[in-house]
Formats: C-alpha cells, sequence, structure tokens
C-alpha cells in the first residue's frame, strides 16, 4: 500500500519506524514515507512530519519548517498540533516569540482535552503569559490537569495555591493531596514534601519506610535538600527499626548507614559549592 501511496498507510508505516513499533525503528525513512503523504496532501502525516522537524527525528532539526507544517496543514480536532504550534511561540522556536498567539493555542488544545496545555493555560493566567493574572482561572486548568490527566506539573502548582489562598480556599488536605499527584509524577520538591508528611502522619498514615521512600526518590534525582534530608533520617534512624514506632535520637548508627550519610552529605555540600 505504501508502494502505491496510499496516504493512511504512509502515515501508518511512517509513525511505526519513526516510534519503532513492530519493526526496527528507522527515522530517515519514516520521514520519506511521511513526505510523500504530505505531498499528497495528508494533514496527520504533516503533523506528525512537523514534530520530526522540531526534535530532529530522521532529519536535521528545522523548527521553521515544522512551523509552516502546522500553518499550512490545519487539522480539525487534532489538540497535539495547536499545542506544538503554542510552544513554539511560547519559546520562540521557528517563529517570533508572542505568548498572547502561545495562548490562543494552548486554549484551542486544552479545550479538546490537552493535558500540557491546560497546564500552560494555567500558567499563562498565574504568571501573565500572554493572558491577565487571574488565580481563579489558574486553579480552574491546574486542577483540570490535575484531576482529569494526573498531570504533576499542575499538581505542583495547584498545591501551592492551596497553601497560599490564591484563587481557592486554603486546605492543607488539598496541598497533600495534590502534592502526592506531584511526587508520583517525580517532581523533587513535592517528594520531599510527602516523605515529611509520611513522617508527622497528619494527613497520610505515618510510615518511617514511605517516608525514607520519597525522600530517597528525591535525593536520587539529585535534589541538594533531598540529600541532606536524607541524611538525617539515617542519623535519626527513620525507617531502619521496624520494630520501633516511636523516634529514637540515641540510636546508634551501623556503618553501612554512616557511609550512607557521609555520601549523600558529600554530594550534597559538593552541590552546593558547584
Amino acid at each position: 500500500m505504501c508502494k502505491a501511496e496510499d496516504v493512511s498507510a504512509l502515515y501508518f508505516m511512517g509513525f511505526n519506524l519513526i516510534m519503532g513499533i513492530c519493526v526496527d525503528a528507522d527515522d530517515a525513512e519514516g520521514v520519506r514515507l511521511l513526505e510523500i503523504a504530505v505531498y499528497k496532501g495528508d494533514a496527520a502525516s504533516a503533523i506528525l512530519l512537523a514534530e520530526c522537524y522540531l526534535n530532529g527525528w530522521g532529519v536535521p532539526e528545522n523548527p521553521e519548517r515544522a512551523v509552516e507544517l502546522f500553518i499550512d496543514h490545519p487539522l480539525n480536532k487534532n489538540k497535539k498540533s495547536p499545542y506544538l504550534l503554542g510552544r513554539c511561540y511560547f519559546y520562540g522556536k521557528g517563529v517570533e516569540k508572542d505568548l498572547y498567539k502561545a495562548a490562543e493555542y494552548f486554549r484551542v488544545a486544552a479545550e479538546l482535552g490537552h493535558s500540557n496545555s491546560k497546564d500552560y493555560l494555567g500558567d499563562g493566567y498565574y504568571y501573565g503569559y500572554g493572558l491577565p493574572v487571574d488565580y481563579y482561572e489558574a486553579a480552574r486548568w491546574y486542577k483540570d490537569a490535575a484531576d482529569n490527566h494526573m498531570n504533576g506539573s499542575s499538581a505542583h502548582s495547584l498545591a501551592f495555591m492551596y497553601l497560599k489562598g490564591q484563587g481557592v480556599s486554603e486546605s492543607e488536605r488539598e496541598v497533600v493531596q495534590y502534592f502526592k499527584i506531584a511526587a508520583e509524577k517525580g517532581i523533587a520538591q513535592a517528594q520531599r514534601f510527602i516523605s515529611r508528611e509520611y513522617l508527622t502522619g497528619e494527613f497520610l498514615p505515618k510510615s518511617y519506610q514511605e517516608a525514607k521512600r520519597w525522600m530517597e526518590a528525591a535525593a536520587e534525582q539529585g535534589d541538594e535538600e533531598a540529600q541532606i534530608g536524607l541524611g538525617k533520617y539515617y542519623v535519626s534512624g527513620f525507617g531502619f527499626d521496624d520494630d520501633q514506632r516511636h523516634l529514637s535520637g540515641s540510636a546508634k548508627l551501623q556503618s553501612k548507614e554512616m557511609r550512607k550519610l557521609s555520601i549523600l552529605l558529600a554530594v550534597a555540600i559538593r552541590t552546593r559549592l558547584e
């Protein structure tokens, strides 16, 4: 079907070759097939080809060409195209930077249900990026993205809004709820916060093991505060004594834990010096 230049087959095979699905990845061949489909007027292939030019998949990066493809081949109800075009305008990639146009494209994609576009709209209303500052609208878009798509960035931003009472009523419970989503999506600052919540047991069940696990997750990402915090956990014995249900400031460190503490503190100090 590709030899017969069937556009559906060209898109299907081009996508599979670029993503390495069911075939060995071959970006260059995938791009070649997409170019044929675009020449024949296929908008879906044009959007994927534009993404290739944005990311350098099978072709040298060429954001100007990507923007041309997005604009020249609009596809109704496609949420990825306006999102990527919004990013081009937001960062000035392949086109002159224009936060107002970026916001317009993000809104189109967000209203079609695109998670990251909702997050960008939340940022737009919160920081005034091409939109009037409006904490209520910012919270609304962040909440949409966090609740319906488990978007970690939106959850992280929304947690701070609940903490400060910006656009929403202050709520410690909501702060913890949204930091938990952000932590699960790998945001180090949220992982540190959740770790401490597991220590206090106020809104999450008290668990030294869970506290240590989340602090380790943040520390492994190179987060300096988490590395120091994890070192303090080792000093205090948090999570190392399953039979002990209270904090023991006099707990003796085993040599293995002491080595871990030394390494963590050394890494943190070096990071701070750099």
